[in-house]
């Protein structure tokens, strides 16, 4: 019976190990998940290559104006500087109020590009109609991490010193 105590806890302990999962896994902390957030805004200074003459586009940029107490009408603006855009942003678990987080900016007009236009602040909000951030800045292409860049592939050509030595070394 002595011997048999000894194996029998090495084999549960075995098993257990097989069969176990993370308590991260199996357990979801209230209020502890990501936080999908949207929010319309402007993206400026595109050097004539935002929307072309859309309503909305027009609508919004005189509707940004008006904040300012600049009374134009939305007839008179011309927008191939300006897009409208839509910005969408995850908050992560626990964040804390002032940390950075990375947003999405969309065109949902008919600009060329938003590469390199400003991003005037726009609130985004929760599910809820709650504004939880605000998104403002530069709109530049993000770099991938280099996991996930394409690797480059070269082709050897006939005239490539690999090929040749390859060939020598074949032939002789």
């Amino acid at each position: 019976m002595k011997r048999l105590f000894p194996f029998l806890v090495s084999m549960l302990l075995f098993s257990a190990g097989s069969n176990a999962a993370r308590l991260k896994d199996l357990t979801l902390v209230e209020g502890g998940r990501e936080n999908q957030l949207v929010g319309y805004g402007l993206v400026v200074g595109l050097a004539g290559k935002g929307d072309s003459q859309l309503t909305y586009t027009d609508q919004s940029i005189a509707n940004a104006l008006q904040r300012f107490g600049v009374n134009v009408p939305a007839s008179t603006i011309k927008s191939n500087n300006v897009a409208a855009v839509m910005v969408t942003a995850s908050i992560a678990p626990f964040a804390r109020p002032g940390s950075k987080m990375d947003v999405t900016v969309s065109s949902i007009g008919d600009a060329q590009t938003i590469q390199g236009g400003v991003l005037i602040q726009t609130p985004l909000l929760g599910a809820d109609d709650v504004v939880y951030a605000r998104g403002a800045g530069l709109c530049r292409h993000r770099r991938l991490p280099w996991r996930q860049r394409r690797r480059r592939r070269f082709h050897r050509s006939k005239e490539s010193p690999h090929r040749r030595h390859h060939q020598r070394r074949s032939a002789g």
